[in-house]
């Protein structure tokens, strides 16, 4: 790709500084920032369906805008475009395994959280299981309708309740087994 597309594409996966070795000696200290990097987490009131090799090439063609619309592999529930959109994210939390963000839209919007679309995370929209969509092909997306929201992602490997059960299993058998040969020695 031409070096203003590789900028692009790294603004758009939301990276903010590069450290290179053409600038090593001047004043920046080898670290150049990119001002158009997209933030973490932000709200777009429109979304348009692709196919996945449409939406990875619109997002990194430069008369996309990605903080006026998202691009989904899926269809959304049903909303409508909002006329004069506003909407903020208000707070943003990472825990371990989770994700919190506060907004608030005064119409239907799509959340857009630059970390990875991946099976194992669920998320919560003020306290209720929501769906999360593929959005821009690389991250989560999830729809959320006018007012005040909280979102909670939250990450559980699949998998992980199977080989809990299995490890406690195993952990009981081996204290009946533990026990059983400790009470024949004691015969």
């Amino acid at each position: 790709s031409p070096p203003d597309k590789r900028r692009r594409i790294l603004e758009r996966n939301n990276v903010k500084y590069w450290v290179g070795d053409r600038k090593f000696y001047d004043d920046s200290g080898g670290v150049e920032i990119f001002e158009q990097a997209l933030p973490r987490v932000f709200l777009v009131s429109s979304a348009r369906v692709e196919t996945v090799a449409n939406a990875i090439n619109l997002y990194f063609d430069e008369k996309f805008d990605p903080l006026s619309e998202v691009l989904l592999v899926e269809n959304p529930a049903d909303w409508k475009k909002t006329e004069n959109f506003a909407g903020a994210v208000e707070q943003v939390e990472y825990g371990i395994n989770r994700v919190t963000v506060r907004t608030r839209q005064n119409g239907d919007a799509f959340l857009t959280l630059l970390d990875s679309y991946q099976s194992g995370w669920k998320v919560e929209i003020d306290g209720v299981p929501g769906r999360i969509l593929r959005g821009n092909y690389f991250y989560r997306t999830v729809q959320l309708p006018p007012g005040e929201h909280r979102v909670q992602f939250d990450y559980e490997p699949e998998g992980y309740k199977t080989g809990l059960y299995v490890s406690l299993g195993s952990l009981a058998a081996m204290f009946v087994g533990g026990a059983a040969l400790h009470s024949r020695r004691k015969k």
